[in-house]
């Protein structure tokens, strides 16, 4: 997955007062974006993003969109990274860390820092 900084229009009234909080596929940025880090930014999914410019998606791919959607984080266990294939997250952006003691889905392990994996690494 990945997301899409925009300026964020609303911040300089208050750092309460984002209309893209709340709105699917927006939020507030939690991060600084370069190369002007003191700018307030919006984050959007790729999809809100070119839905906000009134432009047609420009990828075709079924799977690749899906794959848009997805949490960027990966398992960072040297086995992906020998066979060079990452075990990404499988919950959506943006989602509420789990708790390390969750049940989550047949083969699937939760990292310390709350991200879903299906790998046993």
């Amino acid at each position: 997955g990945h997301v899409h900084p925009r300026p964020c229009p609303n911040h300089a009234s208050g750092p309460r007062t984002c209309d893209n909080d709340g709105l699917e596929g927006r939020r507030h940025a939690r991060i600084q974006y370069k190369p002007n880090p003191e700018e307030p930014r919006d984050e959007f999914t790729h999809a809100a993003y070119w839905d906000s410019l009134n432009f047609e998606e420009p990828v075709n791919d079924p799977a690749l969109l899906q794959q848009f959607t997805r949490c960027p984080h990966f398992c960072p266990h040297e086995s992906h990274l020998e066979r060079g294939e990452p075990s990404w997250c499988t919950k959506p952006l943006w989602h509420e860390p789990f708790d390390r003691n969750s049940r989550v889905g047949r083969n699937e392990r939760v990292s310390a820092d709350g991200h879903v994996f299906a790998c046993s690494c």
